[in-house]
């Protein structure tokens, strides 16, 4: 196992990296056309909050102030279109309240709702904020009423799982939830699993941390032993969110996940087609 003097150096080469990062941002700086990016919603998701027992989004010790990172880099390179994914709810958060200000002294008309991948054509039930800033002038025709479905959605689940064997190791009682999800029921916290039969219309988020395993997320039951149930593969993921499954060659379940879970890139480009 790697030491504390380990977790030092890692931390100084983060403070360093940083410092680079900061003197970029300067008069030098390139120009760009677009930003997208989502600012991450570890302290205003609903468990993110739960879980840590936050009170506000902005509490979050590594990811509640980073807003102004963002902030900062928009007015370093003066994008033309700033593109924001969050969580939903982070719509209603101080951090968002300073985001729309900023955005609209600068010179930004600020277009902001809440969109759900299902209703485009992804099997995933993913609400989602998206906010989309554009140079007051160069927009004035921009509505979120324009998008359209570019994509058919799959009847089912089942017409987007792999022929996984029936005796598969990847088919597990993941006895631990079950006993986790009994105890949150207890509690009245409200958090139950997502058992599937694969006859579904649609599933729950999906998230960069899936293959960890996590009470909340979709699993697939096992068709001839409701005692088990696996989660899915990334495959399976990128053809859930459609997602390109080249995206995900050549790397583990585990990173795979991660990638499948990150959609900033992938509705910015639907938001500009």
């Amino acid at each position: 196992r790697l030491g504390y003097g380990w977790l030092r150096l890692a931390c100084s080469l983060v403070d360093l990296l940083l410092d680079f990062v900061y003197t970029l941002l300067g008069e030098s700086t390139p120009q760009v056309d677009i930003i997208c990016g989502g600012i991450p919603c570890l302290g205003a998701s609903k468990s993110g909050r739960a879980k840590l027992g936050l009170e506000f989004a902005e509490d979050h010790d590594d990811a509640g102030a980073l807003y102004l990172d963002y902030l900062n880099w928009v007015r370093a390179t003066n994008p033309a279109i700033v593109l924001i994914e969050n969580v939903s709810e982070y719509l209603n958060t101080a951090a968002m309240s300073a985001i729309r200000n900023v955005l609209n002294y600068q010179g930004y008309d600020v277009y902001e709702t809440v969109l759900d991948g299902w209703d485009f054509g992804s099997l995933e039930r993913r609400k989602r904020m998206v906010v989309v800033a554009i140079t007051q002038g160069l927009g004035d025709s921009f509505s979120f009423d324009n998008l359209s479905v570019n994509k058919i959605r799959e009847s089912c689940i089942n017409e987007i799982l792999d022929p996984v064997p029936l005796d598969d190791e990847s088919w597990k009682p993941y006895q631990y939830l079950a006993a986790k999800e009994v105890r949150d029921k207890a509690a009245g916290k409200g958090f139950g699993r997502q058992l599937l039969t694969g006859s579904e219309d649609g599933c729950g988020v999906l998230g960069r941390g899936y293959k960890k395993g996590r009470s909340t997320e979709p699993f697939i039951i096992h068709p001839t032993n409701q005692e088990l149930s696996r989660l899915f593969t990334k495959a399976e993921h990128a053809r859930i969110k459609g997602i390109p499954q080249v995206m995900l060659e050549g790397v583990s379940e585990t990173t795979g996940h991660e990638i499948a879970g990150r959609l900033q890139e992938l509705s910015a480009t639907r938001l500009l087609n």
